[in-house]
């Protein structure tokens, strides 16, 4: 079975055509998914969060297109990021 970032890197790969300088960032986000799957989940809770928001950044940085083939402008994919994690946010605090 392959890993986590086994998976990622063969549906990005599969799905889009990515040049150089995104191949290296998907060779990064894929580094970050393996250090976050080798960090214990209890111990090392502040780690995973960074790495989590290291991956975000990378991701934002493919600029991939959405589902629909739509490209978000820059500021489109920053508000669509804030508003992702203020229900997040939302969603722990009722859940906590």
């Amino acid at each position: 079975m392959p890993s986590r970032s086994e998976q990622f890197r063969a549906d990005i790969e599969g799905a889009y055509d990515l040049d150089a300088p995104e191949r290296i960032t998907l060779d990064e986000l894929c580094r970050a998914i393996d250090v976050i799957d080798r960090l214990d989940p209890v111990a090392d809770v502040v780690e995973i969060r960074m790495q989590q928001m290291v991956w975000s950044r990378l991701y934002g940085q493919l600029n991939l297109p959405e589902a629909d083939g739509t490209m978000l402008a820059a500021s489109s994919s920053r508000g669509k990021r804030a508003a992702d994690i203020r229900w997040k946010r939302e969603r722990e605090a009722r859940h906590a």
